[in-house]
């Protein structure tokens, strides 16, 4: 009884202050206590890596898990940055987006509204996965009931610390915009063209999508056409041929504009209505050329294959062209490459043209007759820098054309270099680099003979620069290039071998 009752005395005091410390966590862990279950609780690793030699830059790929059409924004320590689309890379799974050709450094990886940002280090020559996954948030334990001090303890003012945003860069600060206002101007205006019997208006809307409805109407007869459907122009253009001489309004639906065009026969005039002020972000269509297995020399073969994928679209019609040659495919017949694929085969040596149908943009791929080749089409988001309306230019006014190759009031644009003429022999291999300066992001048209084009966005080719983007696979011919936007025009002249550096300064 003595042993029982001094185990009691110096025994159970012990027990009970454990049970009165323990006693919330044990009831938290219990599962009984409140827990509060907080909003954008992610995590994100490296999943996969694999270095290969032969890639001219890395090749990120971000997985954002059960989350489609998320834009995700990498930047770099540089300035470098870039934004994709997660669910555009299916044959990598349904939420995966996918950045290349990253050159080495370190990249920040920002999902767009997550709350967390990742940083990987890439060094060119390497694939990188990377997930993201959501985590159940730490619940918030139960507050201990706390015992009023013996003694009254001194007032301190509190200090409130501002809460500190998890992102490597501050968002740069937005210029003020001023009220959306459309106009239009003559950019082109060719009169006396051999030839013609009738008088064309090719209109484009740069920074809107496809498919904008543009009217023209000379009382009491109008007509309508959609951007998109004259690519030769540019992806957001549409024409009206055979007209009478005489002065015609072209209005684009739903902008709150117009322009006034005199013709006479055996004229072209080029039309083009801006929106003033600063820059618009819009979503376009671009396409490239992912992989392609041709050699330098046409081969004497008909085995070429070219796979195109429109990113999200299944069962979409793709047309290919070359030499008054042309057929169609329907993507989703492909399975092997992604759900929305489809594959042209049996080609010979050429360089096709590849248009996804109704979309406003192409893509041009040069075969050998016996390699194979990828490309891809997808949606991307693109600065579009604006001019200023033009001194004196009103909506309905008609301001002298510019000269395609003369620098306007607005930008400048040089060919800063150019080897094209220092090898003997042709090819189909000269490379264009474009750089808009300070503007990544900007969407490119590149136009040249036989009415072939091709759009091209800065920011794609990072190991010339933020700003630069590429047109490679070119035959010897004149080319003319211009940022959309822009109201001036550089001329190339390329051999098929060598590689020029253009580069245009936005206003």
């Amino acid at each position: 009884m003595i042993r029982a009752k001094e185990f009691a005395r110096r025994v159970w005091p012990i027990i009970l202050g454990f049970a009165i410390l323990a006693g919330p966590m044990l009831w938290s862990l219990a599962g009984q206590g409140p827990a509060a279950q907080a909003e954008g609780c992610w995590q994100a690793e490296i999943t996969a890596q694999w270095p290969n030699l032969d890639l001219e830059g890395s090749v990120l790929r971000v997985s954002v898990l059960g989350k489609v059409g998320l834009p995700v924004t990498i930047r770099s320590l540089g300035g470098y940055e870039a934004v994709g689309f997660t669910g555009t890379k299916p044959e990598y799974g349904p939420f995966v987006a996918e950045f290349a050709a990253m050159s080495r450094g370190t990249y920040f990886i920002e999902p767009q509204g997550l709350g967390i940002v990742f940083e990987v280090w890439l060094d060119g020559k390497n694939y990188t996965r990377v997930d993201f996954t959501p985590l159940p948030c730490a619940p918030t334990p139960s507050p201990l009931p706390t015992t009023a001090p013996s003694a009254p303890r001194p007032q301190v003012t509190a200090t409130r610390r501002p809460v500190v945003t998890p992102t490597p860069f501050p968002p740069p600060a937005r210029p003020s915009q001023p009220a959306a206002q459309w106009r239009g101007r003559v950019v082109q205006h060719l009169k006396d063209l051999e030839g013609r019997y009738y008088a064309t208006i090719a209109v484009r809307v740069i920074g809107r999508p496809a498919g904008q409805e543009i009217e023209i109407r000379s009382d009491p007869w109008s007509e309508v056409c959609k951007t998109g459907t004259k690519p030769e122009h540019g992806p957001d253009a549409c024409e009206f041929g055979a007209l009478r001489a005489g002065t015609y309004r072209i209005t684009p639906k739903g902008l709150d504009t117009y322009l006034d065009v005199t013709v006479d026969l055996q004229h072209f005039v080029l039309v083009e209505f801006y929106f003033t002020g600063g820059s618009q972000v819009q979503t376009r269509w671009v396409g490239s050329v992912v992989e392609n297995t041709s050699g330098d020399q046409p081969t004497g073969h008909h085995n070429s294959a070219i796979a195109v994928v429109v990113a999200g679209k299944p069962w979409y019609q793709v047309e290919i062209r070359a030499n008054n040659w042309s057929s169609t495919c329907t993507t989703g017949t492909k399975p092997e490459y992604g759900p929305d694929a489809c594959e042209f085969g049996g080609l010979q040596a050429a360089t096709y043209t590849i248009t996804p149908k109704d979309l406003g943009v192409s893509a041009q791929v040069t075969m050998d007759g016996w390699g194979w080749a990828k490309v891809r089409f997808e949606q991307v988001t693109v600065n579009i820098p604006r001019p200023t309306s033009p001194p004196g230019a009103q909506p309905t006014a008609l301001p002298p054309a510019p000269s395609p190759t003369a620098a306007g009031p607005l930008w400048q644009g040089q060919v800063v270099s150019n080897t094209s003429g220092e090898q003997e022999g042709a090819g189909v291999w000269s490379v264009i680099v474009v750089r808009v300066l300070h503007w990544p992001g900007v969407p490119v048209d590149i136009t040249g003979g036989g009415g072939w084009s091709a759009t091209c966005v800065t920011g794609t080719k990072p190991e010339y620069g933020p700003d630069a983007c590429e047109f490679g696979g070119l035959w010897p011919g004149i080319y003319y290039l211009q940022p959309q936007g822009a109201d001036i025009q550089v001329e190339v002249e390329m051999d098929g071998l060598g590689i020029a550096f253009v580069e245009f300064s936005a206003p």
